[in-house]
């Protein structure tokens, strides 16, 4: 695997006591494993289960214990082809909030599959394990194929690779998944073969990649719990320390039943960030649970907890989901029964049946006799989405379902999608066929009711309709007939977020209890207190209204959301037994399975739990009488113990309430997190009976004292506060945990020992952590060990740059100091810092180019100084000839050229004067006239000097004052014109360089023409290092012929800001050329020939720079500049 770098490391900023900590000398480094990243996909060795992975279209996915990939432990896949089955069906595992656009990834996954598996395969098929960006399976343009290659049937085989994400991929939704073939547009059975998936990986590649992560502090991140939305003095949400959406409401014997789709199973299921907010909205593909609250006066809710429905625990395991639940109870073969009906996603619905209104659950009439309504039936000719049943039970004992829902592509104004079937008496079959009800731009959420002996049909309308019903409002139908035909009757509620700034999905119900009329609904209330993220939204509370109806018009009034809700319809009786879970308002808790003895049912008990330090629930109005309660008593187990409960009225602290009473619950264990659990409480009107022995304090135990003032009616607040003897225990415990760290060494021993620390400090409360007194010694161990880290990516850069040695002008020593430059440019600037060998590093590149600049020279000189020998040899017999002559001249002209250097590279050049003399005594020429080469044909006696032509002495070739000819320059020669410098780098095209600049100023500008001693030459490049260091220049602009801008040019113009280059001819941009320009935020670019983009040309310019270029190139000069390092902020348009 090779080891490469990536930009953007983490800062590091923290602070630490040098005196408290030393770190100790690094171990040997591997660089192969500094490439190593952390492990994204969770759970791609199959050891135990599938947990992670979900099964996609047509596919079925099977733990396989016994067949892996050299251990035991894989995934199986098996496709159908009918219907709609197709080469990609069967798993996919979300990795969103994961996955970084331009990062590069170590990708790899093994496949096997064979013929006992399968009646027919192929000897080898293809394999592809593929990536998907987006919310949308159908973009096919969103899918690609990271890994792909032919397997052996029979074999085990791993593919392997590096993949790198797209810039411009949309990341706000990636999934992986694997598929064979390839897409087709129909599939033979050997193309859909069932196979075995292993050791599933996906690992960040790069310096980065195994950055040392932090350990999360709770208290950074949002937490599901009580006392969020719900306060005292508002009534909605019904509860707050849990999600619970789609309410349906059932009355039954003096209480409410509110029952709802479990959206915190799905909170739960989802991965979090560092905030704890989830990584993706809420798909609902994990919700397999009902939530069942009641309550007995519209205030104080009991939770009942959550009935197992589908999946392999629950009662209807032919379902995979349970949505959007109805309930209703009916008296049948003189017993009451309770139906719950549920929608299974969007593809069916089941009824469950139990003897009281909180299960038991089980099926009617034995397995998949719960299935209702299914795909392929005439209730489902015409639905699109099979889902959000309502019930109705006639006056007469009659039953009704209403459900579906969904839209087909033009015809938002009447989908046509709603349906009501009657049922059988026994509830759980349907008697004759689903009727059609004509609701104008309905989407989903069908609800019934009956009020004054008419039909109300309600339903939530579509996002795109133009029928006038508004956008996702609860609208209202009304019938004489509970089958319709309905007439529309307009808006009920609308949208929640009217009222509570923040909308989503409409979902309710209407009910009446204890002679007033209400209206159950969701609405984000709770997400939008935590601060989740829009974007990962869709968590919903339920909340309840009161209702009027219009009797003119027989309709209902408009409903307004509110948090105050409704009024309390009667007062809470203390002396019967109340549940913990009966909660009015609440601080910090949550509620759980209780293994103690229901109340309602044996087998069904809630308790309060998660309960620390200042803590505490509370219930609305409870009626003590004008007697008043003597004592209370509860039942509760400890878990760390070491706590009081204290009891207030109408307050939770002394300032505002008043205390009754208070238990003391003993120590238990110091190490727990969590005080203790509460199942129950009640008052009493006799005095305490007192508290059984303490030695129990870990069991389900009843703990009692005596109250005082405890009369009239009153708000009842039981607070939960610490002992300093716990705090200190559990502060004591983490100190001794920070003392152990020792001396921090940059090892997996010392992280661990860090690790362990901080997380025990993190899941003490905040008024625990006060009394840790070694804090700052954590702080210091942690910023150690992360220096350690950093000093070992600078050290690893360091050993390459040993490795440079002697420096040649060879591939291979430019190799080394290549890897090294790279190395160190792709260091935080804080690891950077810890670089000891940058000047080796500095030195080795400046030597080298000056031997390469060296033999490019030598290179030159002789291929100079060959041509003249080659003139000179080819003089050969001197003869009193002009053509003679014409060859001694050219000789002479180009030996004259040269540098003091090359003419001594001229080994024949005494042939040439050799020959001068001889043509010379030929053609009877003065002796005088001859010429030495070695004396560059000047001597002290001549005074025929051309000053024009200085190079060549006593042969005058024009008047003074008149333009110079080619002979007057020497190509590679530097000039001064003006306050600029310039190269001339091609004699016969006329071609300059401009190289730098005699004074530095705020604007360079490089012109498109140069005249040297009046001859014009084309500027066609800035040359490497020209403007390099200038802290003057603001403004550059770059004339229409340059083509090429070379390595360093503008580098460290740290106060440049804008850069014009008007040139239509720029090919080529080498290595550095803005290197540091940290101002530079405006370029524009008039080239269409740009090819090359050297790396770091734009490193470190200013973050948010834009670059213009021309429109038919943004999205081929954005790869360019990547390769420049520009900013991913930056704008290219």
């Amino acid at each position: 695997m090779k080891w490469k770098h990536v930009k953007n490391l983490k800062r590091f900023g923290a602070t630490f006591m040098a005196a408290a900590l030393t770190i100790t000398a690094l171990p040997a480094l591997d660089l192969t494993a500094l490439a190593a990243g952390r492990e994204i996909i969770k759970n791609g060795t199959f050891d135990s289960d599938l947990s992670g992975w979900e099964s996609y279209s047509n596919g079925t996915i099977t733990y396989c214990a016994d067949k892996g990939n050299a251990k035991a432990g894989s995934m199986k896949i098996s496709r159908s082809k009918n219907p709609k089955g197709d080469s990609a069906s069967g798993t996919n595992i979300d990795i969103t909030g994961k996955v970084e656009a331009g990062q590069t990834y170590e990708v790899k996954a093994s496949f096997y599959y064979d013929d006992i598996d399968n009646a027919k395969s192929y000897d080898s098929t293809r394999f592809n394990l593929c990536i998907f960006f987006g919310a949308s399976w159908t973009h096919a343009e969103s899918i690609i194929q990271m890994l792909s290659g032919n397997i052996e049937r029979g074999k085990w085989c791993t593919l392997e690779g590096e993949f790198k994400v797209p810039e411009d991929a949309d990341v706000s939704k990636v999934r992986i998944f694997p598929e064979t073939i390839g897409w087709k547009a129909s599939y033979k059975e050997e193309d859909l073969i069932t196979y075995y998936m292993d050791d599933v990986s996906f690992k960040k590649v790069g310096a980065d990649a195994d950055e040392p992560e932090d350990v999360i502090d709770p208290a950074s991140q949002i937490k599901l719990e009580a006392g969020t939305t719900k306060t005292p003095g508002r009534n909605n949400p019904l509860i707050d320390y849990r999600f619970g959406a789609d309410p349906y409401a059932m009355e039954y014997n003096g209480r409410v039943y509110v029952y709802m789709t479990n959206d915190s199973q799905q909170f739960d299921a989802t991965e979090k960030d560092a905030k704890g907010y989830p990584v993706k909205e809420n798909s609902y593909d994990k919700i397999n649970t009902i939530t069942v609250l009641s309550s007995s006066d519209m205030v104080n809710w009991t939770n009942h907890g959550n009935i197992p429905v589908a999946g392999a625990n629950g009662a209807a395991t032919w379902a995979k989901n349970s949505w959007a639940p109805a309930a209703c109870h009916k008296k049948i073969d003189g017993k009451e029964q309770f139906f719950l009906y549920f929608a299974d996603g969007g593809g069916g619905i089941g009824v469950l049946v139990a003897d009281t209104p909180i299960g038991p659950f089980h099926e009617p009439s034995g397995k998949d006799s719960s299935r209702l309504i299914k795909w392929g039936t005439q209730a489902s000719d015409g639905v699109v989405w099979l889902f959000d049943p309502a019930v109705l039970v006639d006056d007469d004992g009659t039953g009704y379902l209403y459900y579906g829902g969904g839209v087909p592509a033009g015809k938002e104004n009447m989908p046509r999608t709603s349906r009501v079937v009657k049922l059988k008496d026994n509830m759980v079959e349907l008697d004759g066929e689903a009727v059609t009800i004509e609701a104008p731009a309905v989407f989903e959420d069908s609800g019934i009711h009956k009020h004054n002996g008419i039909y109300y049909y309600t339903y939530c309308s579509n996002w795109n309709n133009t029928a006038g019903t508004g956008i996702a409002n609860i609208c209202v139908m009304t019938s004489d007939n509970p089958m319709g035909p309905f007439t529309y009757k307009g808006i009920a509620f609308e949208n929640q977020n009217k009222f509570f700034g923040i909308g989503g999905n409409n979902h309710h119900c209407f009910f009446d209890f204890n002679g007033k009329h209400y209206f159950t609904y969701h609405a984000q209330t709770v997400t939008k207190a935590l601060g989740i993220p829009s974007k990962v939204q869709v968590y919903r509370s339920t909340h309840i209204q009161e209702v009027e109806y219009d009797t003119d018009d027989k309709t209902i009034k408009p409903i307004i959301g509110t948090y105050e809700g409704v009024d309390q319809t009667q007062n809470l009786d203390p002396y019967t037994r109340v549940e913990a879970e009966t909660i009015g308002w609440a601080k910090g808790i949550t509620t759980a399975d209780c293994e103690e003895t229901g109340s309602m049912v044996d087998s069904i008990n809630q308790k309060v739990t998660d309960i620390t330090d200042g803590d505490y629930i509370a219930v609305s109005k409870a009626a003590f009488g004008d007697e008043g309660a003597k004592s209370f008593t509860m039942k509760a187990k400890a878990l760390s113990g070491g706590c009081n409960v204290d009891i207030y009225l109408d307050a939770p602290n002394a300032d505002s309430g008043k205390k009754i009473g208070s238990i003391t619950i003993p120590v238990n264990n110091a190490a727990e997190k969590n005080l203790m659990e509460m199942d129950y409480w009640k008052f009493a009107k006799d005095d305490a009976a007192g508290t059984a022995d303490d030695t129990t304090a870990s069991e389900w135990k009843e703990y009692s004292c005596n109250v005082t003032g405890a009369t009239g009616t009153h708000d009842v607040y039981f607070v939960v506060t610490e002992s300093e003897e716990v705090k200190n225990q559990k502060a004591a415990a983490v100190d001794a945990l920070i003392e152990a760290i020792g001396t921090v060494s940059y090892t997996e021993e010392c992280k661990a020992k860090i690790d362990a620390a901080r997380t025990a400090y993190n899941e003490l409360e905040l008024t625990e952590r006060e009394a840790v007194t070694k804090y700052d010694v954590l702080t210091a161990a942690e910023a150690a060990y992360k220096e350690g880290y950093h000093r070992q990516k600078a050290a690893a850069v360091d050993a390459l740059i040993d490795a440079i040695g002697t420096v040649e002008n060879t591939d291979a020593s430019k190799a080394l100091i290549d890897a090294a430059r790279d190395a160190y440019d792709n260091l935080s600037e804080l690891q950077q810092g810890f670089v000891e060998k940058l000047a080796v590093l500095e030195k080795a590149e400046a030597d080298y180019a000056a031997l390469k600049e060296q033999a490019k020279t030598d290179q030159e000189n002789q291929k100079a100084a060959d041509k003249v020998k080659e003139l000179i040899t080819s003089i050969g017999t001197v003869t009193d000839s002009t053509e003679c002559k014409a060859k001694i001249d050219a000789a002479r002209t180009a030996y004259d050229k040269l540098t003091d250097a090359q003419k001594a590279l001229v080994e024949n050049a005494d042939v040439l004067t050799k020959a001068e003399e001889t043509y010379q005594t030929l053609t009877k020429k003065p002796a005088d006239d001859k010429k030495d080469p070695a004396d560059n044909g000047q001597k002290p006696s001549d005074t025929t000097t051309n000053p024009g032509n200085p190079s060549n002495p006593g042969t005058s070739t024009q008047p003074a004052g008149d333009a110079q000819t080619d002979d007057t320059f020497i190509e590679g020669k530097v000039y001064t014109v003006g306050s600029y410098t310039y190269r001339i780098t091609s004699l016969a095209g006329k071609t300059a360089a401009v190289t730098g600049t005699t004074k530095q100023t705020k604007t360079i500008t490089v012109k498109d023409t140069v005249k040297i001693e009046n001859v014009s030459f084309k500027i066609t490049a800035v040359e490497k290092n020209a403007f390099k260091g200038n802290k003057k220049v603001t403004t550059v602009k770059i004339g229409k012929n340059v083509q090429t801008i070379g390595a360093n040019a503008f580098s460290g113009c740290t106060k440049l800001q804008k850069v014009t280059i008007n040139s239509k001819n720029l090919s080529k941009m080498e290595a550095k050329a803005f290197y540091k320009c940290k101002k530079l935020k405006n370029i524009k670019i008039s080239s269409l020939k740009l090819k090359t983009v050297g790396k770091n040309a734009f490193k470190g310019i200013a973050k948010k720079a834009k670059i213009d270029v021309p429109n038919k190139k943004v999205k081929e000069y954005k790869r360019l500049f990547k390769k420049g390092n520009l900013a991913k902020n930056s704008i290219v348009k």
